[in-house]
């Protein structure tokens, strides 16, 4: 079956033709991904009940990207008034050499409906919200800290046992190789002295 003439594609706007078409692209090429970045899914346990979403923060500022939600992010720093110690925190280091941080963020919801504490790496790259909903800007920047420099622990501790776990598999096939290299010359010299 051949079709003739244009082709229309409907899209979820509404629009029709090339105009439709061409707001796809757009959005297509607005999306960016950059670094090795994943979010792991979180599993959910007795033990560990935290509940919420991991994202790519858009390289456009302080938003959520192009996503299924579009909540209005604001740094967590920004809700204490006044002098505070937190206030003069810009994040919490989640690396040993210092060089990634976490910073605290809050999420509002639409319509007034509380706000949401979570953390950011920074532009284009991963964010993370907790699920749990605070009544007031400030409730929800403390949570924010304290979630950002619980995480950013939990990542250096993480990294401290992985890079424990390569050297251990680096020093072990160091040793297997130099096993294999003495076996080897045992075996040469056992052939030349019978030769």
């Amino acid at each position: 079956m051949e079709f003739s003439g244009p082709i229309y594609i409907h899209t979820f706007e509404g629009n029709k033709g090339k105009r439709g078409i061409e707001a796809l692209r757009d959005r297509a090429r607005m999306r960016k991904m950059c670094g090795p970045y994943r979010i792991t899914p979180f599993v959910r346990t007795r033990e560990n009940a935290r509940t919420g979403i991991g994202f790519y923060q858009s390289s456009h500022g302080l938003s959520m990207g192009d996503g299924i939600i579009d909540l209005r992010l604001v740094l967590a720093n920004d809700a204490f008034e006044g002098y505070s110690r937190l206030a003069q925190i810009n994040g919490y280091y989640c690396d040993e050499y210092q060089d990634q941080t976490m910073m605290p963020i809050v999420a509002r919801l639409p319509r007034s409906r509380g706000f949401l504490a979570g953390w950011t790496m920074g532009e284009g790259m991963c964010a993370s919200l907790d699920g749990n909903i605070y009544p007031d800007l400030q409730s929800a920047a403390h949570a924010a800290h304290s979630i950002a420099e619980n995480d950013a622990e939990k990542e250096r501790e993480y990294e401290a046992r992985e890079n424990e776990r390569i050297e251990r598999e680096e020093q072990e096939a160091a040793e297997r190789e130099q096993a294999e290299n003495d076996a080897w010359e045992l075996a040469n010299q056992d052939a030349e002295a019978n030769s």
